[in-house]
């Protein structure tokens, strides 16, 4: 780790000896219709199952939110030259406060939004903090909403604070494996590989032969991953490594056929075709390029999970998997999966709501309609689907550690969540706006906020 050897001692009384820490992306980032900000971040599921288990994880302390709170900007007048606005001065305010945006030196939870597997021993804080000035000066003198550099922005600021929260210059060429194998955690969460393919195909509806190469390519990237990690981490730091895998493609909220369906096509079959919700598009994902897509993420899985256990359970250390895929199934009311009286039911002001895979949807009448457990992005997780997952992992944990965690109830995560608790009864720009920073940046290495 490039740490000037007089600092060295510094900065293990900065870092202590975490329990757990956390890498990789999105899904332990605690995204959240397209937003991070500190109320979400402690949200977070890896957060979640700490709390469950009785142990103190240092979430992110953002100062502000990264760049807009699209949840609180859908209840207001959202128009694309406010956003354009509320992306300059929140830039601005970053920068300004630049070095220094916390007083903590680490974090336990380093998840970036929108990292490649690669990002996960390539990426470093100076390199994306260096870049905020020049990205806020196009964003600011271009004449209309430059998505393109909006994202870059979004992950470099998010980049540079997780991994450098109080502007060290010691740490600015540190990657998150290094700050792993410094800190050297008892144990160590990952979720990483939603962004080579998967998310693309759940945006935009496409099954395309780029998208097939880019999830086949998966198990020898996390192969790659777990040789450096070993390498990184050597003997007696990290006892065990717990890996998410991947959802099942049919499950999520943003595919689903053209017109909301009557009916159900039943467990194991599918619609006729899928569509992008937010995006809509033309040709869609066929019944049939479906189940070869949910099939194609199943052998992933397993591969990633066989070579990913053969290089990194080395020297005593324990690696497992939880099984998100198979999680996703379980919760699949889409397809008619959920068997009766395994519904996820909350209440609110003595009404329950049933919550499911769906897109959001509300009334002006009757406010919540269907969905919940996917946020207005339809592709990241409501404070309650992050629940489930932390439900999930530590049932894993439960199983290998011997230790017995309460579970995150699910009614208690329904409260906390503010989304669920007061939904914008009109978001029709959630398309828009997601289609400037999320799809034009599919494409590009390290810049979507996925």
């Amino acid at each position: 780790m490039p740490i000037d050897p007089e600092n060295v001692e510094r900065f293990k009384v900065a870092s202590g000896t975490p329990k757990t820490m956390v890498i990789g992306d999105s899904l332990f980032n605690g995204v959240r219709s397209l937003t991070i900000n500190a109320e979400l971040a402690s949200l977070a599921a890896p957060v979640m199952v700490a709390e469950a288990l009785g142990e103190f994880m240092q979430a992110p302390d953002y100062p502000r939110p990264i760049l807009f709170d699209l949840e609180a900007m859908l209840r207001q007048d959202l128009s694309l030259d406010v956003l354009r606005q509320t992306v300059v001065a929140n830039g601005k305010a970053w920068l300004e406060t630049a070095p220094k945006w916390s007083e903590h030196v680490f974090f336990d939870n380093i998840a970036v939004a929108g990292a490649e597997i690669e990002s996960l021993w390539q990426d470093r804080a100076g390199d994306y903090r260096a870049q905020v000035p020049f990205l806020l000066q196009q964003i600011e003198h271009s004449g209309g909403v430059p998505g393109e550099a909006i994202g870059r922005l979004w992950y470099a600021l998010n980049t540079g604070f997780l991994l450098n929260p109080s502007g060290e210059p010691d740490l600015n060429d540190c990657t998150a494996l290094e700050l792993v194998a410094f800190r050297r955690p008892e144990r160590l969460l990952v979720s990483i590989g939603s962004n080579e393919g998967l998310f693309r195909a759940g945006l935009l509806a496409r099954y395309t032969e780029s998208v097939r190469a880019e999830l086949k390519a998966i198990p020898g990237k996390m192969e790659d991953l777990a040789t450096r990690m070993a390498d990184a981490f050597g003997d007696g730091c990290v006892d065990h490594v717990y890996f998410t895998n991947l959802i099942k493609p049919s499950t999520i909220a943003n595919l689903m056929p053209r017109v909301d369906p009557q009916g159900v096509p039943g467990c194991g079959n599918y619609f006729r075709a899928y569509f992008s919700r937010l995006l809509g598009g033309v040709d869609g994902i066929s019944d049939g390029q479906m189940r070869q897509l949910d099939d194609l993420m199943r052998a992933v899985n397993e591969e990633t999970e066989e070579r990913v256990t053969r290089k990194l359970a080395v020297g005593g250390r324990a690696v497992h998997f939880v099984d998100i895929y198979d999680m996703s199934i379980g919760l699949d009311a889409k397809h008619g999966c959920v068997p009766p009286g395994q519904e996820i039911r909350v209440e609110r002001r003595r009404v329950t709501w049933t919550l499911s895979n769906v897109p959001i949807t509300t009334s002006l009448i009757f406010g919540f309609v269907r969905g919940g457990l996917f946020s207005l992005d339809n592709m990241h997780p409501t404070t309650v689907g992050y629940a489930v997952v932390a439900n999930a992992i530590l049932e894993r944990i439960a199983a290998t550690e011997g230790l017995s965690p309460r579970r995150v109830p699910l009614q208690a995560a329904f409260d906390a969540d503010s989304l669920l608790q007061n939904l914008p009864r009109r978001y029709s720009l959630v398309s828009a706006v997601v289609n400037l920073i999320g799809t034009i940046l599919l494409g590009r290495r390290r810049s979507a906020m996925v």
